[in-house]
């Protein structure tokens, strides 16, 4: 008897060697040449060599490989590691706009949609429709902005979309995503409604009807990569409904990280350890994957520095540049995932994101540096400040958006609003659970040899006038029976 261990090895070398082959045949039939990397399929110029109806074969080989050899029924996210990653190769060459034979084109989008429908069938469970009438028929706007409110966030989420109106004045259309009347009443849509033109309401379990409940939303914070897969938007910024921001939405798009590869993602404060289980998982799903050496040279968390690497709050993502990493973190969230693995060993959806797209080897980019703080001095000091508030900074260094709200404590139902005097940003400072701050819900953020930016009059005067328009918009819904402030209370 051979121990369980042969059997996975054997699998493991036999996908790996799959994939492989997988890339090699692509490329000796869609480039002219033979190309040993995922990274140089995507970035090689478009191919002149002549392409024969052997690629159909190979087409119709690696559709066949993955209907034979993947078991959806192993959890393990190793398991479909390399057939992600043979639709991260076949969705490039889709995107590539060469011009190809017509009945080569039509085996590629009928590969494409088998394979989808092979790993990720949720996409079109219980529709009529294949999964490039999905993708062709959903992806119809260019830009936009995706919240995801919920029952429990719709104060925040009130707060938010009327300073992206009013005060921000963005013109960017606004798709709020929710899952059913019992997640976003009607009366609540119509009051986020009017705060402007371009919002729209989708109701995500008419799009993703989940017959087989494989996905189970809203599903706490698994609703957020389903929302951006099934907003209008090729482009996408995704904004918690606890999300502010302190610039322009629209500015997320000329940043050089975006540019060069369809994604921006925020990291995290510096806190805490990974456990051993959580380390140990990404190791080994991350293990040979082209980006890793990158994605290393980026993270405390692989250096066992952080107990936190992203902050989802905020995700900025072209759907069409990076589809197969925003499918595979969809994956990672599906119910069974996040009971059994996900949510297990990392807090909610956000490690989902940059693994989802490490696994599938697609590139994204972090901002640089760790999430910072906005907030009130501790005590005399300027050293040190307290908050519930974290901040995110843009490629430049400047503040653009904080995630917690306005509220001293957003999970309470109090009117007390957070105090804004200075903030800090870098990996010099760093947060502690004192709670020695003025609130006991609150982290404290810095380092007695550095010091905090005051916060300066034009930020102060923005800040001052979203909270006065979050305070009108509360009055509003209190006056609606929509929410219920206890006057005084901080939490």
């Amino acid at each position: 008897m051979f121990p369980p261990s042969f059997f996975l090895c054997r699998k493991i070398t036999i996908a790996c060697r799959l994939t492989f082959a997988v890339v090699i045949s692509l490329c000796l039939l869609f480039y002219g040449k033979s190309i040993a990397t995922f990274a140089e399929l995507q970035l090689s110029p478009i191919p002149r060599a002549p392409i024969d109806l052997r690629a159909i074969e190979v087409l119709q080989n690696i559709e066949e490989s993955s209907r034979r050899h993947y078991n959806p029924d192993i959890l393990d996210y190793i398991e479909i590691k390399p057939y992600a990653q043979d639709f991260t190769a076949l969705w490039n060459i889709h995107i590539n706009n060469e011009t190809r034979p017509p009945e080569v084109e039509d085996q590629l989008k009928e590969t494409i949609s088998n394979v989808a429908e092979i790993l990720y069938p949720w996409t079109t469970a219980g529709q009529n429709r294949t999964f490039i009438q999905f993708i062709e028929t959903i992806f119809i706007r260019d830009k936009g902005i995706v919240i995801t409110p919920g029952r429990k966030q719709f104060r925040m989420c009130l707060h938010l979309v009327f300073s992206l109106r009013k005060i921000h004045q963005t013109s960017l259309p606004i798709e709020i995503v929710y899952a059913g009347d019992e997640d976003l009443t009607e009366q609540e849509r119509n009051l986020l409604a009017g705060a402007g033109d371009n919002i729209h309401f989708i109701d995500i379990k008419q799009i993703l009807t989940d017959p087989h409940n494989l996905i189970e939303l809203p599903g706490m914070w698994a609703i957020k990569p389903f929302a951006i897969l099934v907003s209008s938007f090729k482009e996408v910024v995704l904004i918690d409904a606890d999300g502010i921001f302190l610039q322009n939405p629209e500015v997320v798009f000329q940043e050089q990280g975006y540019k060069e590869t369809g994604t921006i993602f925020y990291h995290d404060r510096i806190i805490g350890g990974p456990s051993d289980n959580s380390f140990r998982l990404a190791e080994t799903w991350l293990k040979n994957t082209k980006y890793l050496e990158d994605i290393k040279k980026d993270s405390h968390w692989l250096a066992r520095r952080t107990g936190y690497e992203q902050e989802s709050g905020v995700v900025v993502i072209d759907k069409m540049r990076t589809l197969s990493g925003l499918l595979m973190t969809c994956h990672m969230n599906l119910k069974r995932q996040r009971e059994k693995i996900s949510y297990v060993h990392f807090l909610g959806d956000k490690e989902t994101f940059w693994l989802g797209y490490g696994i599938s080897e697609t590139p994204f980019r972090f901002t640089p540096g760790y999430v910072g703080i906005i907030g009130h001095y501790d005590g005399n000091t300027t050293t040190h400040a307290c908050s519930l508030q974290m901040l995110h900074v843009d490629e430049g260094g400047h503040p653009l958006w904080m995630n917690n709200g306005l509220l001293s404590f957003k999970k309470g139902n109090g009117d007390l609003y957070a105090t804004f005097e200075a903030w800090g940003y870098g990996e010099s400072g760093r947060w502690s659970a004192a709670h020695d701050c003025l609130y006991y819900n609150e982290f404290k953020y810095g380092a007695d040899t550095g010091s905090l930016s005051p916060i300066h009059p034009p930020l102060k005067e923005l800040l001052n006038r979203m909270i006065s328009l979050a305070k009108e918009m509360d009055k509003t819904a209190v006056k609606a029976g929509l929410i219920t402030i206890v006057p005084g209370r901080n939490g």
